[in-house]
Order: structure tokens, then sequence, then C-alpha cells
């Protein structure tokens, strides 16, 4: 995995886990729809970021 990735990723679960675990001890529901519509949202960013990196580096390379 690259690592500006794991940079990123590491902290959202961090957060992720942090929020559910202080809506739970003050006693309020959890909103696992909006984390869940975040968590899609940050997967489909990457996926598209990994996809728009390996097809730059499959470009064909021009020769003079």
């Amino acid at each position: 995995m690259n690592r500006s990735f794991l940079i990123i990723f590491i902290p959202a679960i961090i957060v992720a886990a942090y929020y559910i675990f202080a809506l739970r001890h003050f006693g309020l529901p959890a909103g696992f729809l909006r984390l869940s519509v975040v968590i899609a949202g940050f997967l489909l960013a990457s996926w598209l970021v990994r996809r728009r990196a390996a097809r730059k580096t499959k470009s064909p390379v021009r020769e003079p």
C-alpha cells in the first residue's frame, strides 16, 4: 500500500472509532448511515485516485 494512502487512512479509522465511542458514551445514537456514506465516499475517492495513478504509469512512453 502506498505510504501517503496510509497517512490518510489510519487517522480516518481512528476518528471513526472515536466518533462511535464518544457518541455511545454520551448515550446518543451513532448515526451509522452518515458514517457509512462517509466511508463509502472515502473508499470511492481512494479507488479513483489509485485507478488514475495506475493509468498514468501505463501510458506509453514516446521515443524521439
